[in-house]
């Protein structure tokens, strides 16, 4: 066979006050069909240092969790969904997911919604830290900021 040089797979340009990463394939579809952690963690490298200063949360990678941020301006909440699979079958709760979420100002408190519970969090830097012990297809951190 011929071989051919196509160029690069992965290219990043800037663009006016940002910067454009072009991928030349699905590696997001590849992802999204087999939770791959290896290439989570691929991709994760390429798209940080281009969200950086406007990445809202941070999570663990827990095959089949989904995160939703809703930002107001009294409170942050997030909405972690965890895909378990059919309905007819019970696979159980997910345990331990660390997460991340980024603060404009202190924090009053951070309650598990769902739960119903307050819950112990680190603040450092601008982000606080908190462990959900349990997510069982649906959790929201609400985390109350001070005035």
């Amino acid at each position: 066979g011929q071989e051919m040089d196509l160029g690069p797979a992965i290219t990043s340009r800037s663009f006016g006050k940002g910067q454009v990463l072009y991928i030349g394939s699905g590696l997001e579809a590849v992802f999204y069909e087999t939770q791959m952690e290896a290439l989570f963690n691929f991709l994760r490298s390429l798209l940080t240092p281009l969200i950086g200063e406007i990445q809202q949360y941070q999570m663990d990678y827990v095959p089949g969790i989904t995160a939703n941020c809703m930002i107001g301006d009294d409170r942050i909440i997030l909405h972690v969904i965890a895909d378990l699979g059919s309905r007819d079958v019970d696979y159980g709760a997910i345990h331990d997911v660390r997460i991340r979420v980024r603060v404009p100002r202190s924090v009053r408190s951070v309650t598990l919604l769902r739960r119903g519970t307050t819950v112990q969090f680190v603040a450092k830097s601008g982000w606080i830290e908190v462990m959900i012990p349990e997510i069982d297809v649906y959790e929201a951190v609400c985390v109350e900021l001070m005035s």
